[in-house]
This record gives C-alpha cells, sequence and structure tokens, in this order.
C-alpha cells in the first residue's frame, strides 16, 4: 500500500495480516472520463446509474435493444418511463405499440419502488435507518444530535491544526472498531493519512480494530477533481458487490478545486464539477445509509466587514473554500477553532433539523474529549 506500511513497531507478518486495502482508480477509466463541462445529461446519468435502473430491466428489451436504447441517451428505467411513446418509437424506429409496452413495462417498474408515505411513517423511517457515529466528546455528540449521522453528508470547515483530520480519524476507529462496518479513507492531500495514528485511538479507547476493513485511496492516484471523482465510482462498485461501507472520509474534499478553477469566468465549470461529486454523494448516501465526512479547507476573509460577516455565519472569520454551492449541499456544517488554554471550538452553524449551537472540546492523543471544568 505504497508508503503507508502500518506501524513501525509491528512485524512484517502482522502488517500483511492486518492492514488497510488500497483502493485502485483504473487509469483507462480516468483517460475515458468526459470532462465535466462537456457532459450531456445522458453522461450524468451513467454515473449513478445501477443495474437494478439498467434498461435491459424493460420486458422484451435484450443486450442489444439495450444498447441502442443506451446510443440514443435512454440510459435508466426512468428515462424510458417519463417518455412520450410516440416519441420513444420515432427514435428508435419501432411501431408504437412496440414502444408503449416498453415505457408502460418502465413505468409500471419504476413506481411499483415509489409510494407515498405519512409524515408518521417517514419519521418512524428515518429514526430506524439512521446510526449515531459517536465521538468521545459528548457535548460535541449532543450538538450534533447523537453523534454523526448515518444517511447523511457532514461537512467540517476550519484552518489547519483544528482538528479536522483527527475527527475524521476517530469516526473510522468507531466504526470499525465498536460498530464493526468497514470505512474508507479518500486521501486528497499527501501524507494525510496515518495509520500509526489511528491505532493510537484505538488503543487508547480500548477498541480492536480489524483494518482490513479500512480501504484507502491515496493520494498519488488522485492528481485532479476528476480523479478524486472516480473514486466514488470504485466505493459505488464495491457497495454493489455488498460491501458494508458506513463511512467515507474525504480529506480534503475543496483542496484539488483550488487551483483549476480560480479565476471568475471559472466559476460555472467550477460548480457544476462540484454538482457532480455531489449527485453521487448523495445517492450513495441514501441507498446505502452510509455517512460522508468531509472536511473543507478557508481562507482568511480579506476585508474587515467580511470577517465581521464570517463570524457571525461560522462562528470564526474565514470562508469555505468554494463558496455557497458547498454550503447549500451538505446536510450538517461545523466550524472548527482554537479556542483559549489549548481548547477546541466546535460551531453547528447550519443544519436541516437542529439548532445553532456549540460547544467546547479538548484534542487529546485518545481523540476529542470534553472540557475539563
Amino acid at each position: 500500500m505504497g508508503r503507508h506500511k502500518g506501524s513501525l513497531n509491528k512485524s512484517k507478518e502482522e502488517n500483511l495480516e492486518n492492514k488497510p486495502v488500497e483502493m485502485k482508480t483504473n487509469i483507462e477509466e480516468l483517460k475515458k472520463e468526459v470532462p465535466t463541462e462537456q457532459k450531456t445529461v445522458s453522461d450524468i446519468t451513467k454515473d449513478i446509474s445501477t443495474k437494478e435502473d439498467d434498461v435491459t430491466q424493460i420486458s422484451g428489451v435484450g443486450d442489444r435493444t439495450a444498447e441502442k436504447l443506451r446510443e440514443k441517451g435512454f440510459i435508466t428505467l426512468t428515462d424510458v418511463a417519463t417518455t412520450r411513446a410516440d416519441e420513444l418509437g420515432a427514435v428508435m424506429g419501432v411501431g408504437y405499440a412496440q414502444a408503449k409496452a416498453w415505457v408502460d413495462d418502465a413505468m409500471d417498474k419504476v413506481s411499483a419502488r415509489m409510494k407515498l408515505k405519512t409524515a408518521v411513517e417517514s419519521d418512524n423511517n428515518r429514526k430506524t435507518i439512521h446510526i449515531f457515529i459517536k465521538t468521545g466528546c459528548e457535548a460535541l455528540n449532543k450538538i450534533l444530535g447523537g453523534g454523526v449521522s448515518t444517511n447523511s453528508i457532514t461537512g467540517v470547515m476550519g484552518e489547519f491544526a483544528t482538528g479536522k483530520t483527527q475527527l475524521g480519524f476517530e469516526l473510522i476507529v468507531e466504526v470499525i472498531g465498536r460498530l464493526k462496518k468497514k470505512a474508507v479513507f479518500i486521501e486528497t492531500e499527501p501524507n494525510t493519512f496515518h495509520l500509526d495514528r489511528l491505532k493510537e485511538i484505538a488503543k487508547l479507547k480500548g477498541l480492536e480494530c480489524n483494518w482490513n476493513n479500512l480501504y484507502i485511496c491515496e493520494s498519488e492516484q488522485i492528481p485532479t477533481p476528476k480523479a478524486q471523482f472516480l473514486q466514488y465510482k470504485v466505493i459505488q462498485k464495491a457497495l454493489e458487490k455488498g460491501e458494508e461501507i458506513m463511512l467515507v472520509v474525504i480529506d480534503s474534499f475543496n483542496a484539488l478545486f483550488r487551483g483549476g478553477w480560480s479565476r471568475t469566468e471559472m466559476l460555472p465549470i467550477r460548480t457544476r464539477e462540484f454538482g457532480e461529486h455531489f449527485n453521487l454523494i448523495r445517492y450513495l448516501t441514501a441507498k446505502y445509509n452510509m455517512s460522508w465526512y468531509l472536511t473543507f479547507q478557508t481562507m482568511t476573509a480579506p476585508r474587515p466587514e467580511q470577517q465581521h460577516v464570517a463570524q457571525a455565519k461560522f462562528g470564526q472569520e474565514h470562508y469555505i473554500v468554494g463558496g455557497d454551492y458547498e454550503l447549500h449541499t451538505v446536510d450538517t456544517w461545523l466550524a472548527l477553532d482554537k479556542a483559549p488554554k489549548g481548547l477546541g471550538k466546535a460551531v453547528l452553524f447550519d443544519s436541516s433539523y437542529l439548532p445553532r449551537q456549540m460547544c467546547i472540546f479538548r484534542l487529546t492523543a485518545k481523540g476529542l474529549m470534553d472540557e475539563v471544568k
């Protein structure tokens, strides 16, 4: 697994038996990946389509017909179900009756997976689905409503050395050691992942971890945001094969976006790239009841009046790199900052269901802990 060889104090044999698994990106797939700004609706649909949504599920549609449908832009059952039969027939060169049979069958299969729920049914289902990954800081767990939730995207912003990466490490240890599920760490910056540090947290928490349940996407295979996007596809394939991945940590999410689209006229392209990333992340989050923990780099507000606005919004004088699109897309937002006496401050500044709150924490060798009064 490259440079991350595990604890230097352990034998080589032990490291071979119990170490994180490296997730590899297919270089040929990266070469074939269409630039986001050139993608059509069909291209984007392909990125999140699954076998159960494929047009081969339509009665009477074999592999050759399915390939022709895809070539014409009909990638999923929904694509066919939402098309008029006469239009589909004209595009595919078949009669109205045949096209209507395809549309009706696709509509039946799509609608069978959908139903209206009462508010009570939906609420009970959500309470059953959500699993909370707890930190060692009860004050932080409390303001998060119980911990970092599955079926949700959690964003953490803050300048360097405020605890963003350490919190991600602690969540990984909890998932692997306590919840006995699997996790993925996407390393977009060199030398961010350190197995020795995770082992230290696990040992101090008294948790036995099978590190084979941790997958690593190393920074050396993620040179661009497009390559970063391909890591999500690798994860998607693992999930479709039945891997019980509960948590994905991306550290940091926006680091690679800073260089490619810095000029003002390129911001729409950057926003579209953000959109493609979050489309797939949100889809996988909901489908597999996962938790995505994303760290975000920040920048200092250049003018005093902007610093006051940032302080009011985030509880600190920094802005997230990437702007409002990210702020609107992440479900739960935390801002980490340094506090007096070597402590840290966490501000929950945005959530769809939690109030704005703040807590103080200690960053220790064991992870995040409560403030000692």
